[in-house]
């Protein structure tokens, strides 16, 4: 695959277990990865306190997604490199259920103190980055998207891709919801498009956690939760991989100008 863009057209920097890629001459696109992580929770076991409650696992390989996608088109990222043991980065400090009708409680990002600030750099970066993109392309033409990946099927049906949009709360100025799937599917993805009320009595699986619903109420930007599923993020689906990336550089470019 050849590669467009390389390191030489962004800025990045390598801050407080955050990578932050920041398009040199601008973007209206961020995109988030929380839960693809740096290292193995075993290297601090016993030196912090973990999270006593929610996933603490790794969504294995969505990163070199995204990678792939920078290195297409110009868009934002930030990777959060913290172990989700210790810190879920898609989660609040206080914690917001969500889920109310299938989740007991909710989930706090962190229980160990200690690990405020690495946290907030994370979130800091977002919001830098959005506030950048904001002033450049106005509120109406952003989009976050906080990317992650999924291993157990909805009961509902079986999908390459799942939207989050808390049924469509996070989609204030556009329906680019719909033309990511109306784009997707005819490329050949299965793509649960959220509606504005959920498909069954609970909510929708993966329906949008904090980064999304978080910064669209705050920014007034379009927010989505994408979720790829796993048979494009194992060694035997490399290449299904890198045309998904294909694909989500594609999509950008079509409809940011980008």
């Amino acid at each position: 695959m050849r590669h467009d863009l390389s390191l030489k057209n962004y800025k990045w920097t390598d801050k407080n277990f955050s990578w932050v890629f920041e398009f040199v001459i601008g973007s209206p696109v961020v995109i988030t990865v929380p839960h693809d992580y740096g290292f193995s929770s075993s290297e601090i076991f016993g030196l912090f306190e973990q999270r006593k409650d929610g996933v603490k696992g790794r969504d294995h390989h969505v990163w070199p997604i995204a990678k792939d996608v920078l290195l297409k088109v110009g868009v934002h990222a930030v990777r959060g490199l913290f172990p989700r043991s210790f810190i879920d980065y898609n989660r609040s400090p206080e914690g917001i259920n969500y889920y109310p009708l299938s989740q007991e409680k909710a989930q706090t990002a962190f229980d160990d103190d200690s690990l405020k600030s690495i946290y907030d750099s994370y979130h800091h970066a977002i919001a830098n980055l959005l506030t950048n993109a904001i002033a450049k392309r106005g509120r109406e033409k952003c989009l976050l998207i906080d990317l992650h990946g999924f291993t157990n099927q909805p009961s509902y049906g079986e999908y390459d891709i799942i939207l989050g949009t808390g049924n469509r709360i996070t989609i204030h100025n556009s329906n680019i919801d719909q033309l990511f799937s109306d784009f997707f599917s005819a490329r050949g993805y299965k793509v649960f498009l959220p509606l504005e009320a959920a498909i069954g009595p609970l909510e929708d699986k993966y329906s949008a956690d904090f980064t999304t619903r978080h910064y669209a109420e705050r920014f007034g930007v379009d927010a989505i939760q994408i979720e790829v599923a796993r048979k494009f993020r194992t060694i035997e689906g490399a290449d299904d991989g890198r045309r998904l990336s294909v694909d989500l550089a594609d999509f950008f470019r079509l409809n940011f100008k980008i």
